[in-house]
């Protein structure tokens, strides 16, 4: 997986340039921030980051819960249908996804 917190300008002119035409809207913010404001913005950005964290592994949990009681039934014992233990559909999910562009 890319690091974002490596990428150089070149290579984000060079990744914009393959976004379809019309993909991407305008700008909101067209000023420049200041040392501070970009402190704000990245202390804005790790604490969002920890929330959805903790949200994305909170659902990953309520998901292998629910996939453990519906191998407890009756029907799944007797049936092959959650022969699989979902622990590869947990391990899908449960990479991590790096937002972090500051």
């Amino acid at each position: 997986m890319m690091s974002y917190a490596f990428i150089d300008l070149f290579q984000i002119k060079e990744l914009i340039s393959k976004v379809p035409q019309g993909h991407m809207s305008k700008p909101i913010l067209k000023a420049r921030l200041s040392e501070k404001q970009w402190d704000t913005v990245k202390y804005i950005n790790q604490a969002l980051t920890q929330e959805y964290t903790c949200r994305r592994e909170m659902l990953l949990k309520r998901l292998d819960v629910t996939i453990q009681s519906f191998k407890w039934s009756d029907r799944a014992k007797v049936s092959s249908q959650f022969s699989c233990s979902g622990e590869d559909l947990l391990f899908a999910l449960s990479g991590n996804l790096c937002f972090s562009g500051f």
